[in-house]
């Protein structure tokens, strides 16, 4: 009896036992699937959405899941809701604590966008010499903006450019750099003022010299001076004899005869050059020469002077000679003719320039001789003899007696 009873027991409670464990096996659901309410997403930078994971079945016993991000410094997951770090792209993914069933979700993140406010300078206005170069810096507001791509431009290349920033002068003169922003267009300007740059003198040369010159000519002197780039290229002329030869802005005249040192002299550093003049006289040739007397009738021993006139009046050489066609009969010097004989001669004046002539005929008469003196002078009766009275003269005496 006693044995049967304890099978009967043993045998009542492990039927007890297999209800019991057959009961919980029939009230759990297992996890088919997960699904999330979008499959994609775009969001800006900071922005935040939440995901809904659906478990199938619905009546799942445990619908446990967990949250992760393929990349939180693009999208960060907690409890599905996301958040958007940075621009990219990061897949969030749900997985069920029964039977890691997952589903995804992929996040792409677009860059937050800050618009540009305004924009500075670090300076305003700025002094350069040409050659010279400086840096301006441009500012965006806010720091954050999104944009902050900028063009520079300059009002006058000529006088100062920009590349970058970077700011170069040209040449003396006043230039306007500005900066604009790609986005908005906000602008700020800074005033370039540029000075020449001071290069010294260090020389001047002329073209010539020396020149020689005939009165009334001219000639342009060119002066050069070194370096080329020197600031102040102002000069001076001047003549040491402006009766010889004059000067203005390089343009020598040749007044007269001699010689003259041109110089020329920088403003900057009193540098000099010379060049020295020498003037001739100017030549005037000889037209022409004419007498005032074509023609004279003298007796012997008579004289009488010629004028030779030279054409033009201000030919340079007048020197003439004087010749006789017949020196017996009449002879010239220096235009002054004297009679010899009875007879015919041609005087003529020749120049030494170009050779003109002129002519004068000379006709000379014989000279009357009183072969008797006057009675009263002659006396027969006085003291002396008849020969003391009788000229011996052979022009009176022929030879003969009285």
């Amino acid at each position: 009896m006693g044995k049967k009873y304890l099978l009967l027991a043993f045998s009542a409670i492990m039927m007890f036992m297999m209800a019991s464990c057959e009961k919980p096996l029939q009230d759990t659901i297992k996890v088919e699937g997960v699904s999330l309410n979008v499959t994609s997403v775009e969001l800006t930078e900071g922005d935040q959405t939440t995901l809904t994971a659906t478990i199938n079945p619905s009546n799942a016993t445990n619908k446990n899941v967990t949250w992760t991000s393929s990349d939180n410094n693009v999208a960060t997951v907690a409890n599905g809701k996301v958040t958007a770090v940075k621009a990219g792209t990061a897949t969030i993914t749900v997985k069920t604590e029964d039977g890691n069933k997952t589903a995804t979700c992929t996040v792409t993140v677009k860059a937050k966008t800050y618009p540009v406010e305004s924009v500075t300078l670090d300076k305003t206005s700025v002094e350069l010499t040409e050659g010279e170069e400086t840096t301006l810096n441009a500012t965006v507001n806010p720091s954050n903006a999104t944009n902050k791509n900028v063009t520079w431009t300059s009002s006058d290349n000529n006088v100062a450019t920009v590349a970058n920033g970077k700011v170069t002068a040209v040449k003396a003169g006043t230039a306007t750099i500005t900066v604009k922003t790609e986005d908005g267009n906000k602008t700020a300007t800074c005033t370039v003022t540029v000075t020449a740059q001071n290069y010294p003198v260090e020389s001047v040369i002329l073209d010539k010299t020396s020149v020689e010159l005939t009165e009334g000519d001219e000639v342009t002197l060119t002066a050069t001076v070194n370096p080329s780039n020197a600031t102040n290229k102002n000069i001076t002329w001047t003549s040491s004899d402006n009766n010889v030869a004059t000067v203005a802005n390089g343009k020598v005249t040749a007044v007269k005869a001699g010689t003259a040192t041109i110089t020329v002299k920088t403003e900057d550093g009193n540098k000099t050059a010379t060049c020295t003049v020498t003037v001739t006289a100017q030549t005037y040739p000889v037209e022409s020469v004419t007498l005032d007397k074509t023609s004279v009738e003298l007796t012997e021993g008579e004289e009488t002077t010629l004028t030779a006139t030279i054409n033009p009046s201000n030919a340079t050489n007048k020197n003439v000679t004087w010749t006789s066609s017949d020196n017996n009969v009449a002879t010239v010097a220096n235009g002054k003719v004297t009679a010899v004989k009875a007879g015919t001669a041609t005087i003529t004046v020749k120049t030494e320039d170009g050779n003109k002539t002129a002519t004068c005929t000379v006709t000379v008469t014989a000279q009357s001789v009183d072969t008797v003196e006057d009675e009263g002078d002659l006396n027969y009766g006085g003291e002396g003899s008849a020969g003391d009275n009788i000229d011996e003269d052979k022009d009176i005496y022929d030879g003969g007696s009285f």
